[in-house]
């Protein structure tokens, strides 16, 4: 388009100037940056189902979010794994903003059943899980799945042990243990 400069549109995208909680680059794409500089839905899609205010809320940019919601952002909307914008959310102050001026469902359950609080619990966001207590009374937190970095820094941890234990001259066999302890008795 003559006379407008669009290239600070071209190494970025939407989702990425709504993480970064960009007012002013939110509003350029979504006026110039579909197809042909054309306008953008503020609902769009990237390639996992992510929006907008996905990215807004999981970088907990407040204000982002705020304006995209009230510019239309879809409160409820889903990504390819059913989580709504509250399923990402990192910090109480943003999911106090969701569900209390915007009614996002705080009971919304993903494709794997799960709802906002589960997946704040799993990710350790302590203050977004206390918040959302309040309208997930018959939450009861399960065993976290561990990561990948959590389960080797277990095993090399056994490892050490074992290490330690064949070093001293000590059985690997906890058995051997519990039978001394029988006996003894």
């Amino acid at each position: 388009m003559p006379g407008i400069d669009l290239h600070d549109l071209q190494d970025s995208n939407l989702w990425l100037v709504a993480g970064e909680g960009n007012i002013e680059k939110i509003k350029r794409y979504l006026e110039y940056g579909g197809p042909n500089n054309s306008k953008m839905d503020i609902n769009a899609k990237d390639e996992y189902g992510y929006t907008a205010l996905h990215a807004a809320v999981s970088y907990s940019r407040l204000e982002a979010a705020r304006w995209l919601l009230e510019n239309g952002a879809d409160i409820n909307i889903t990504d390819d794994d059913g989580d709504t914008p509250l399923h990402a959310c990192e910090s109480a102050d943003m999911a106090k903003m969701l569900v209390e001026e915007f009614k996002a469902n705080p009971l919304a359950k993903n494709d794997e059943g799960k709802m906002p609080i589960d997946n704040a619990y799993e990710e350790d966001f302590d203050e977004v899980v206390e918040y959302l207590k309040t309208y997930c009374k018959d939450f009861v937190p399960g065993p976290k799945e561990q990561d990948s970095d959590e389960l080797l820094s277990v095993v090399l941890e056994e490892l050490e042990r074992a290490r330690d234990k064949i070093k001293n001259g000590e059985s690997l066999s906890d058995t051997e243990e519990e039978e001394e302890e029988v006996d003894s008795d």
